[in-house]
């Protein structure tokens, strides 16, 4: 790996730095929630069924008339995932309260936070692709800037990264645990953090892999 992301940046540097990557993380996020409201297609029921079905079933009861199949009557898979989405729901459904007597309005605003949450993780996705590839290639490094670019013009990430699939938020959790990872302790990197950065990159990643673990189905 390049060394050039350990290097000592002046503080004028360095807030400038600060300041082109919140600009650059606020651009993803809306960037990735225009690509939420555009994408009106649909691909495969799994998008629904396992993970909006049971979310809606959380946050409204039983009675709520979601579509609950069969393996999450039998305990099959994991409920973190449409925990999520289910939070979220709960919450929207009782700051719309007072829009009862408006229920299209209402049920535009629920159908689309699900995606619009989607879109924020799909962001992080982007955002810690182009970290891990500066970590990898270095700060400032073209190659750096060309993987965000690769990721931000898939028309498959278009198409399939803010979709409610529990997939979509294990890529993201894959690649954040990837740019925590310590790799400065292979014998072949050229980075060499102190004990306690790499103790604590590496317990970041150990408690991301585990709540990725949770995620998978």
């Amino acid at each position: 790996m390049s060394g050039d992301s350990s290097r000592t940046y002046p503080a004028s540097v360095t807030h400038v730095t600060r300041r082109m990557v919140k600009g650059l993380w606020l651009g993803l996020v809306v960037f990735r929630m225009i690509n939420a409201l555009a994408v009106t297609t649909f691909f495969q029921p799994d998008e629904y069924f396992q993970s909006l079905e049971p979310a809606w079933q959380l946050a409204f009861g039983t009675e709520s008339g979601a579509w609950i199949t069969w393996e999450w009557e039998y305990r099959l898979r994991s409920s973190l995932h449409p925990a999520i989405f289910g939070a979220f729901y709960f919450v929207a459904g009782f700051c719309l309260r007072p829009l009862e007597h408006y229920p299209h309005l209402r049920a535009l605003i629920l159908t689309n936070l699900p995606n619009l949450v989607q879109a924020y993780f799909a962001a992080l996705g982007d955002f810690y692709t182009w970290q891990l590839a500066e970590k990898i290639y270095g700060r400032r490094n073209h190659a750096a800037w060309a993987t965000l670019w690769i990721s931000l013009l898939s028309p498959w990430q278009w198409f399939f990264s803010t979709r409610t699939f529990s997939n979509c938020l294990e890529m993201t959790l894959t690649t954040v645990a990837l740019y925590f990872w310590p790799w400065a302790l292979s014998s072949e990197s050229h980075l060499h953090p102190t004990c306690s950065d790499a103790e604590v990159n590496g317990s970041i990643t150990i408690l991301r892999s585990l709540f990725l673990a949770l995620v998978y189905p």
